[in-house]
């Protein structure tokens, strides 16, 4: 998980495409790369979406997901 952007960004696991931020996620720092288990996501045998949050109104987002 890449964030290329200059503010935190959440990424995780939805049911469905519309579903909002859950309890599991993986928060990447601006300007930062990290590696983490897909599990780390939320359950994979029940969502089968990965969304990426970005809590800032005002920034717009930059990112990249290497699976």
């Amino acid at each position: 998980m890449i964030n290329s952007g200059h503010v935190p960004l959440r990424f995780f696991a939805a049911a469905q495409k519309t579903d909002p931020i859950g309890v599991a996620f993986v928060e990447i720092s601006p300007m930062s790369s990290q590696t983490h288990q897909a599990h780390e996501l939320g359950a994979l045998s029940t969502n089968h979406y990965i969304k990426v949050y970005n809590p800032d109104l005002f920034q717009e987002a930059s990112w990249e997901l290497d699976l």
